[in-house]
């Protein structure tokens, strides 16, 4: 059985400076309400993950079930989609332009808007 010390290291943790607070805020995707400050990106991630570990006791001993981290979450790979028939058409179109099938084309699309984010690419957002 493992801890919740060490179940909280599963866990996607992000650490965002907050100009208002002069502060470092960590955030965990999985637990969007918990937030924690601390005045350093280290400090601010164990404060985070000490927060997700006493969340994760608590939950136990309610016998609730946390959310499952990220990374340990299944996926297919199969999406399917309901959009409006004219974007339908509109990517099918583009798709052939292009000279590939609708699928490969919207997940072009989708990681080309990845990449335009994690770049600071602002049009993509």
């Amino acid at each position: 059985m493992t801890t919740p010390a060490k179940d909280a290291k599963a866990y996607s943790y992000r650490i965002e400076w907050n100009e208002e607070e002069n502060a470092y805020v960590g955030l965990v995707s999985e637990f969007p309400a918990l937030k924690a400050q601390a005045p350093s990106l280290e400090s601010a991630l164990a404060a985070i993950q000490k927060a997700v570990s006493d969340l994760l006791t608590e939950l136990a001993q309610k016998h609730a079930l946390p959310p499952k981290p990220w990374n340990q979450r299944q996926y297919s790979g199969r999406l399917v989609l309901r959009l409006p028939p004219s974007l339908h058409r509109r990517l099918a179109q583009e798709a052939e332009d292009e000279g590939v099938s609708l699928n490969t084309w919207i997940v072009t699309l989708l990681a080309g808007r990845r990449e335009r984010q994690t770049n600071g690419d602002e049009e993509g957002r």
